[in-house]
C-alpha cells in the first residue's frame, strides 16, 4: 500500500518509531515509510520536512514519505494519526540515526 503513496517508488524502507520527544514511550507507535534510494537518485526535496525541522534535520529527506500510526503497541494494524503525532515525527526527523529508537 505504501508504494502507491510513494509515487511508484520500486524499493521502499520503512522505520518505526517507538518514542516520541524527551524520549517518552508512545503508546501508538508510527511507522515511517520511504523510498531506499531517495536520499540519492535525485529526488526533489521534501519541503514538508524541511520546514517542519527549520532546515536542521541531519539528512536532507527527499522524496514523498508516508506516516502511518499503529493502533496498539502490538502493531497488527493501523489507525487515524492526529496532530499529536507530528511532534514525534519531527523529533524523529531531527535524531541522529544511530540515537533513533525502535
Amino acid at each position: 500500500m505504501p508504494q502507491d503513496q510513494l509515487g511508484g517508488v520500486q524499493e521502499i524502507t520503512s522505520m518505526i518509531i517507538t518514542h516520541g520527544v524527551g524520549g517518552a514511550p508512545l503508546r501508538f507507535p508510527l511507522h515511517l515509510f520511504y523510498g531506499t534510494n531517495s536520499f540519492g537518485d535525485g529526488s526533489p526535496l521534501n519541503q514538508v520536512i524541511a520546514r517542519m525541522t527549520a532546515g536542521k534535520s541531519i539528512y536532507q529527506w527527499a522524496g514523498n514519505i508516508v506516516a502511518l500510526k499503529f493502533s496498539g503497541s502490538r502493531r497488527q494494524g493501523y489507525t487515524d494519526a492526529t496532530y499529536n503525532d507530528v511532534a514525534p515525527l519531527i523529533a524523529s526527523f531531527l535524531a541522529n540515526p544511530a540515537d533513533r529508537t525502535g
